[in-house]
């Protein structure tokens, strides 16, 4: 799908699933879709709506999340951007009037281990568990309220968690 008009096909799409979601009977008129008045369920159990978390980071994404989302769910964004980009979230939401506080970081950390320290410059939550540790400290000092653990390559179930207590336990942090 091109990049351009991408933001665009997600508020409606966004616009529609709030229309769908909202007491029925439901309808929608957009540039895209029309639903007439007509029933839909079963409905969300959460109230008013599922969390909505979205993932950009261009200052159209971030504006968006700060708009339209629940939270900020950032994937391969660099750890020592998280903390100025949530602010940047948080401070756009203050000024579409909504409560900064009521917004989530929830982080999606792709781990790569390796048994040598990598070097600097390495790829945020890839090195030794020492190193990523580190990342995921810095991804809570960032102001994360959770973190989504991926761990890249093929591994069993059993080694992915083994893995991940080996990194809560060197961090602290709850699997």
């Amino acid at each position: 799908m091109p990049l351009n008009g991408r933001g665009r096909r997600l508020d409606h799409a966004l616009d529609v699933l709030e229309a769908c979601w909202a007491p029925d009977p439901i309808c929608y008129d957009g540039p895209d879709l029309r639903i007439a008045p007509s029933l839909m369920g079963p409905k969300p159990l959460q109230h008013p709506r599922p969390p909505i978390l979205l993932a950009g980071y261009s200052p159209a994404g971030l504006d968006r999340v700060a708009r339209r989302a629940d939270g900020w769910n950032p994937q391969g964004v660099p750890v020592s951007r998280l903390g100025p980009l949530w602010t940047t979230v948080r401070t756009l939401a203050a000024g579409h009037g909504r409560d900064p506080d009521g917004l989530e970081l929830v982080v999606r950390a792709n781990v790569t281990l390796s048994d040598r320290p990598l070097p600097v410059g390495r790829p945020s939550y890839h090195g030794t568990v020492d190193q990523v540790a580190d990342d995921l400290d810095a991804t809570r000092r960032a102001g994360a309220d959770e973190v989504i653990l991926g761990l890249d390559g093929e591994h069993g179930l059993n080694e992915v968690l083994e893995y991940f207590a080996v990194l809560a336990e060197a961090t602290d942090l709850t699997i």
